[in-house]
C-alpha cells in the first residue's frame, strides 16, 4: 500500500481506475465465458501467460487486479483493450453489457480530460 500512500492525488486515482475496469472486465469475462484470468489473457492476446511450476501464471494481469501492485502510471492501453475485447464479445442482452459501456464512456472521459491538462 505504500506505492499508493506515497503518490500524488491523480497516481492514486489513476491506479484506482486502473484496478476497477480490469476487475469490471474480468469479472464479465468470467461470468460470460466460465473463463479464468488465463482465459482471458489467451484469448483476447493482451497479456503474457507464463508457464510456471506446472500452471499458467497471468503476472502483468494480476498486478492490476490489486491497487497495491498496479504500476504508478498504468499501462492505459491494454486496460482500455481489454475492456473493449470484452465489450465486443457481450451479448447486448447481457446483464454485465450496460456496465462496460458505461466504462467505455467513462475512459472515452477520462481521456479527452486528460488531454486537456497536457
Amino acid at each position: 500500500m505504500a506505492a499508493v500512500c506515497d503518490s500524488s492525488p491523480r497516481d492514486q486515482r489513476e491506479v484506482f481506475t486502473a484496478c476497477k475496469w480490469i476487475w469490471l472486465t474480468r469479472r464479465v469475462f468470467n461470468a460470460a465465458w466460465d473463463g479464468d484470468k488465463v482465459d482471458l489473457a489467451e484469448k483476447s492476446g493482451l497479456w503474457r501467460v507464463y508457464q510456471d511450476k506446472g500452471s499458467c501464471q497471468t503476472r502483468t494481469l494480476d498486478k492490476y487486479l490489486h491497487v497495491e501492485t498496479v504500476h504508478k502510471t498504468p499501462r492505459w492501453r491494454n486496460v482500455v483493450r481489454t475492456l473493449d475485447f470484452v465489450l465486443k464479445h457481450t451479448s447486448e442482452q447481457s446483464p454485465h453489457y450496460q456496465s462496460l459501456k458505461q466504462a467505455q464512456s467513462d475512459i472515452q472521459n477520462w481521456v479527452s480530460q486528460d488531454k486537456g491538462r497536457r
